[in-house]
């Protein structure tokens, strides 16, 4: 993924300011930290370009909480037409 991310950089800031991404920089953290995720008792990173009530953002993605999240909602999706054999 690292190999991955710096190609597609000119092509998120190329497209970035028609879907209202004005800071790319601070996009990019923002995605990053989602993926990673934020613990409920983290503070606030300052350095993503959001404010603290976009936290919800991060129990969608990647939920520390109680790690139910899409990714593990899509996996379940994915293992139960798998096994019905959809």
């Amino acid at each position: 993924m690292r190999r991955y991310i710096p190609s597609t950089l000119h092509t998120f800031r190329a497209g970035a300011c028609s879907y209202g991404l004005t800071e790319p920089a601070e996009d990019i953290a923002f995605v990053k930290a989602l993926i990673r995720g934020l613990q409920p008792s983290a503070e606030w990173p300052s350095n993503i370009g959001r404010t603290s009530d976009k936290r919800f953002l991060f129990d969608i993605v990647a939920n520390k909480r109680n790690g139910i999240d899409v990714d593990k909602l899509g996996a379940s999706a994915l293992d139960g037409t798998a096994f019905v054999g959809l």
